[in-house]
């Protein structure tokens, strides 16, 4: 998660969670921040780049009563996008390389 989303979670639905809710997140490497975003916003499905880093999630994650999914790749992504509950989609993904993500 990126700069551009953690600013946009951190501002908009933290401050205004009766307008949004976060129902999936997609990340690549930094588990700590995304472990903070899943615990402050607890989504139902997170999506990590490499399955190697599922694991780490999942132990940052032990103390939550109520986890979310955990799913890896490029495959995870297009799962967080098309998520049935997303209503607006938010994509921090540099240039050309987000928008095969977003078509539905």
């Amino acid at each position: 998660m990126g700069f551009v989303l953690a600013s946009l979670l951190g501002m908009h639905v933290r401050w205004t969670p009766d307008k949004f809710r976060v129902v999936a997140l997609a990340a690549g490497s930094n588990m700590t921040l995304l472990a903070d975003q899943v615990k402050a916003f607890k989504p139902q499905l997170v999506s990590v780049r490499d399955e190697s880093l599922v694991h780490e999630l999942k132990e940052a994650l032990s103390d939550l009563e109520h986890k979310p999914e955990i799913i890896h790749g490029e495959q995870g992504i297009i799962e967080v996008v098309r998520h049935l509950d997303a209503v607006t989609v938010v994509t921090g993904i540099v240039g050309c390389a987000g928008l095969k993500f977003l078509h539905r």
